[in-house]
């Protein structure tokens, strides 16, 4: 099957990690629903006729959990009467609600992921910047919770609702996690990182090293990058990849 990730539209823009998300039709919204609106319904009508399985993956915090949005998430729980949260951020349901509106025929369920780290120092959470200095976590743990389409709200108000009750779950959960022996409740299956994610990252290495190579040592591969970004940037300002796709494809 295939995976739609919705992102920030920053990441759109991004040179190969963005032009590559583009390509594979992630949802890019700019957090302004009159504009972000039009877009979702077009991915999601779209997702609907896939002839393969497709799973929507959506983030309805919107952002990381910085001290910064940490601060900016409890400025909003006091303004709206809601609880502040520490290990997660408040939700914000409008966007989740509409893919449930729109997607409803179409699919079976949602499942409802909490995860859970285990890193080398006590307190420390992955970011894209110790991502970048190779601190990644020693386990990453996944609670995961089916819900049947069939047992899903169907109004807005219901959905944000649900939503909201999520995280408060999230949030006691996530609390009990590492106040604990870093564990969720339920039934544990451990899953051990696969070889071919060794090898997938030593070959992604090794590309990464050539291109690099090429890039210092060859005046015509300089050139092809350079057209590509041109191509990707103009593309961009047209509605990018995603779009261009969606218009070949006639939705």
């Amino acid at each position: 099957g295939a995976l739609r990730v919705v992102l920030k539209a920053a990441l759109k823009n991004v040179p190969v990690f963005g032009w590559a998300m583009q390509c594979f039709r992630f949802c890019f919204l700019s957090r302004r629903w009159e504009l972000d609106r039009p877009r979702m319904a077009r991915l999601l009508r779209a997702t609907a006729r896939e002839r393969e399985p497709v799973a929507l993956l959506i983030f309805p915090e919107g952002t990381d959990l910085s001290p910064n949005n940490i601060k900016r998430s409890h400025a909003f729980a006091e303004k709206n009467g809601l609880p502040k949260f520490s290990h997660v951020l408040i939700p914000r349901s409008t966007g989740f609600a509409f893919c449930l509106q729109e997607l409803r025929e179409s699919i079976a369920a949602v499942y409802d992921i909490t995860m859970g780290y285990v890193d080398f120092t006590p307190g420390e959470r992955p970011s894209e910047g110790s991502l970048l200095r190779a601190r990644w976590p020693r386990e990453v743990h996944f609670h995961v919770e089916r819900h049947p389409i069939e047992s899903m709200p169907s109004t807005e108000e219901e959905v944000s609702q649900w939503v909201q009750s999520r995280f408060d779950e999230k949030e006691t959960r996530l609390k009990a996690f590492y106040e604990s022996k870093h564990c969720f409740e339920g039934q544990e299956i451990k899953m051990p990182l696969p070889s071919t994610a060794f090898m997938s990252c030593g070959f992604y290495g090794v590309v990464g090293l050539v291109a690099t190579i090429f890039l210092l040592t060859t005046s015509l591969f300089r050139w092809m990058c350079l057209a590509a970004m041109v191509a990707f940037a103009v593309l961009s300002a047209r509605g990018g990849a995603d779009a261009a796709l969606l218009d070949a494809k006639g939705y």
